[in-house]
């Protein structure tokens, strides 16, 4: 069923109808004729809008979302806070602790990119996989410091 409201002077099925009314429809057939105050319109109007946009909305984010943190090398991550799950925008911080004789080089961000820093502090905003580097030379391509 759906409302329309006359925009302007019309004639349906041989009957004259005024702007300002509304027609019920439903099936594709006039089930009702009224007329409504200004306050229906807006009323019909808005709650048209809200099931318009409603219908083509992105879909809503997740709000859980999932950290998978995986080492190369020989070294651990300690995970702040440690847990299965978590939510958008909450801070993780990640300390990359190398094996005796092994060096944190960097990590590898969920987009590729490299980052030095350790810890590591992230917002998490989507699902992400991050991979903390270690190498077993002092001066390895990406430095870093001795455990």
């Amino acid at each position: 069923m759906k409302l329309v409201i006359l925009d302007a002077d019309q004639v349906i099925d041989g009957t004259f109808y005024e702007a300002g009314m509304a027609v019920v429809v439903q099936d594709g057939h006039r089930a009702g004729i009224r007329r409504v105050v200004a306050e229906q319109v807006e009323r019909a109007a808005v709650s048209n809008l809200a099931r318009t946009a409603s219908a083509t909305a992105a879909p809503p984010k997740p709000t859980t979302l999932f950290l998978s943190v995986t080492v190369e090398g020989q070294g651990a991550v300690i995970v702040e806070p440690e847990r299965k799950e978590y939510r958008r925008g909450e801070k993780i911080v990640l300390t990359a602790k190398p094996a005796e004789k092994w060096y944190f080089a960097n990590w590898l961000l969920a987009d590729g990119k490299p980052s030095k820093e350790n810890p590591l502090s992230i917002a998490l905003e989507t699902d992400s996989k991050l991979v903390a580097v270690f190498t077993d030379k002092p001066n390895g391509s990406a430095g870093g410091k001795h455990g």
